[in-house]
C-alpha cells in the first residue's frame, strides 16, 4: 500500500510528522489544536507603544489610525509582501509648503523655537529664534543678520 504524508505539527511542538498508508484515519485532535493556538494568536492582537511609553493593545479586528496634522502627511510607500526582508512602508512627510503661513506674527526671539538641519553633524536642533539671527534695524530697512 502507498504510503501518504501528512504534516501535523508546523511548528514542530510534537515531535516528527508521522507517515500513514493510504486510508489511514488521523486524529483530529491535532488540527484542531493547531487550529485553536493560531485563533488564540490572532485573538491576543499586539501592543504599540507610544514615545512617552503609554501602552495600548490592539485586539482582533481592531483599527490603529494614523492622524496627519499641519503640514504632516502620512502615507502607505510600500504594501507590498509585509515580510521581514520587504516590510511595509509608511511614510511621515513635513510639508513645509503647506504649513501655516506666518509672516504676519511677530517673534518672539528669545522664546520661539525654530528647527534647524545642522548640515555639518546631520542633527536636527531646535534653536531659539534669536539664535538664527537676530535683526537689526538700519531705518528704513530691517536686515537679518548682523
Amino acid at each position: 500500500m502507498p504510503q501518504a504524508t501528512v504534516t501535523r505539527d508546523i511548528d514542530s511542538k510534537h515531535g516528527t510528522d508521522p507517515t500513514h498508508a493510504s486510508g489511514t484515519k488521523v486524529r483530529l485532535a491535532v488540527v484542531k489544536q493547531h487550529i485553536e493556538e493560531a485563533h488564540d494568536a490572532i485573538q491576543q492582537g499586539f501592543i504599540l507603544e507610544d514615545g512617552d511609553g503609554t501602552e495600548v493593545n490592539i485586539s482582533s479586528g481592531k483599527e490603529v489610525k494614523f492622524v496627519e496634522g499641519s503640514a504632516i502627511d502620512i502615507n502607505w510607500t510600500d504594501v507590498s509582501d509585509g515580510t521581514d526582508a520587504d516590510p511595509y512602508d509608511m511614510t511621515f512627510s513635513l510639508d513645509i509648503a503647506s504649513a501655516t503661513d506666518g509672516t504676519s506674527i511677530t517673534v518672539d526671539l528669545i522664546n520661539d523655537k525654530v528647527l534647524l538641519l545642522d548640515d555639518t553633524d546631520s542633527v536636527i536642533k531646535k534653536v531659539n529664534a534669536v539664535q538664527i539671527a537676530p535683526p537689526v534695524e538700519v531705518h528704513p530697512f530691517l536686515i537679518m543678520g548682523g
